[in-house]
């Protein structure tokens, strides 16, 4: 949520269009499901910061061809999540922050958003975290608008995590 919190105050216009969306009350599941580009923003933060720049990796239990290239059975295999999500042949100007990419789950093509694992490896926490970011963050921007004054900075090691910044919040 740093990163998307951060997202949201270095864009007003994101930020305008999130605040928008929210009705008068918030006080269902229902309300927060409903919240289309609060999500968008949430998905797109997570793809453009992702927390973990790889998926553990996994051993090919059969030989398979992949893109004609020849995998043995019993080799190691690791998806780079980073490059994934930054891939030019995946996404359209993948180093643009562009909440509207997720508007059209659809043109999302399988497997190219990955910020919680696929398949039989999918994160078992996936809706909990989405629907437990979607209430915070709806809850902060309909009371608060946020601002930044910096750039943030991200320590890229085994995990990605933002270096501290701050966040300023003005009642509305």
């Amino acid at each position: 949520m740093t990163f998307a919190l951060h997202a949201i105050a270095s864009h007003p216009t994101i930020q305008d269009s999130i605040q928008k969306e929210l009705p008068h009350s918030l006080s269902s599941a229902q309300d927060f499901e409903q919240l289309q580009y609060l999500h968008c923003v949430i998905k797109e933060s997570m793809r453009y910061y992702p927390i973990v720049h790889s998926i553990p990796s996994r051993i090919a239990a059969k030989e398979e061809e992949l893109n004609g290239y020849q995998i043995p059975q019993g080799t190691m295999l690791m998806c780079n999540t980073y490059s994934l999500h930054f891939s030019t042949e995946l996404w359209d100007t993948p180093y643009s922050f562009l909440p509207e990419r997720f508007l059209e789950e659809k043109s999302i093509k399988a497997g190219s958003w990955l910020p919680f694992g696929l398949g039989s490896h999918l994160c078992l926490g996936k809706g909990f975290s989405l629907l437990e970011q979607a209430v915070f963050l709806a809850s902060l921007l309909k009371e608060y608008t946020v601002s930044v004054r910096e750039e943030m900075e991200v320590c890229k090691e085994f995990l990605f995590a933002p270096k501290p910044y701050t966040l300023y919040l003005k009642k509305k």
